[in-house]
């Protein structure tokens, strides 16, 4: 029986796309499935929403939770708060940041200036690719 990796690179490297490392809600790394030596990515959807026990603004985006569950399966350092370090792309905005485990899902922390440049607020859908670093 194969591996949820195992599936998703089988079926990520049968598609014929421009990007053969990002697939949209899937993780697929260089080096193959079982070598993480290179570089993770991953790709997905989410709501954009705000984090209700802080007076001040803090937005989130939520990676779903079967990919949080693969992403917790990756031989990653231990780092505090449960964070592995990506370098985030939402549209033509690209910054160096950290995933954090709420239990079940990683969350993205969505700074102001992202926001401002790519034009959304909570609520919204964004499209985000993430390359994860701490490989």
């Amino acid at each position: 029986m194969h591996s949820i990796l195992e599936y998703l690179f089988e079926y990520c490297n049968d598609r014929d796309d421009d990007n053969p490392y990002i697939r949209h809600g899937r993780i697929e790394s260089r080096g193959g499935v079982d070598d993480y030596a290179g570089p993770v990515w991953i790709e997905f959807d989410s709501d954009v929403w705000r984090w209700a026990a802080r007076t001040d603004a803090w937005f989130f985006a939520t990676v779903p939770e079967e990919l949080s569950a693969e992403i917790h399966e990756l031989p990653a350092p231990p780092r505090g708060f449960s964070s592995l370090r990506v370098q985030a792309r939402i549209g033509l905005t690209r910054w160096r940041t950290s995933i954090f485990s709420n239990g079940s899902a990683y969350v993205l922390p969505l700074k102001r200036a992202v926001r401002d440049a790519e034009g959304f607020g909570e609520g919204d859908v964004i499209v985000v690719e993430l390359e994860i670093l701490d490989l």
